[in-house]
């Protein structure tokens, strides 16, 4: 509806969660699983990517990739919201802050320890410090730490590789990238769409 009258779809792919039943209520060339579409467009923007680590809103996981650019590996976080976005919006709220700003708030500060991923019990953690006066930059840079931490484990779990990709939404949080990069000893590879990724790559394989 949104698009130009004069607008011809040439061939279109959906991806995501919804990606089958889209594609059926649509009518849709094609549909893809997120863990290939991430692959595509992670591999447009830079062919030497094999492996991905993808930190959304409900899940992150790792996908690795062969010499063929074959998913070789594939590991997802195994408890609830651990170390996802939506950990990251209800931790931060208990900071009076938001995802938008817990980065800015996190800068520089040296991370509180926050030992559990559960939600619920790092809230309790956060309101616990909370109540001892600890400095609420030293808990945000805390709960980016702890979900660095989940990254981390899941990369290991998955054995890492040499070119890393980091996608979804919370690579826009800078902190959480620096804590990466110095807990890997590596660079990760991030795309200034990294929030749409899959999208991208259900266009590229649609363009394919």
């Amino acid at each position: 509806a949104k698009l130009p009258e004069d607008a011809h779809i040439v061939h279109s792919c959906s991806t995501g969660y919804g990606e089958a039943l889209l594609k059926a209520a649509l009518k849709l060339d094609d549909g893809e699983v997120e863990t290939v579409a991430h692959y595509y467009a992670a591999a447009f923007f830079d062919p030497k990517v094999d492996c991905i680590l993808d930190i959304g809103g409900q899940d992150s996981k790792v996908i690795r990739l062969d010499e063929n650019g074959a998913v070789a590996n594939f590991v997802m976080n195994d408890k609830c919201a651990a170390g996802t976005g939506k950990f990251l919006e209800i931790t931060s709220n208990k900071l009076d802050s938001d995802i938008y700003n817990i980065d800015e708030l996190a800068k520089g500060a040296e991370p509180e320890n926050i030992s559990s991923m559960c939600t619920v019990f790092a809230e309790s953690e956060i309101v616990s410090l909370l109540a001892r006066d600890v400095c609420k930059k030293k808990i945000a840079a805390g709960i980016i730490k702890s979900i660095s931490n989940k990254g981390v484990s899941l990369l290991n779990k998955s054995k890492i590789v040499d070119d890393i990709a980091f996608t979804g939404g919370l690579a826009n949080i800078s902190e959480l990238v620096k804590m990466l990069e110095k807990d890997l000893n590596k660079n990760i590879f991030i795309s200034d769409e990294a929030q749409i990724i899959g999208a991208l790559g259900a266009a590229i394989i649609g363009y394919k």
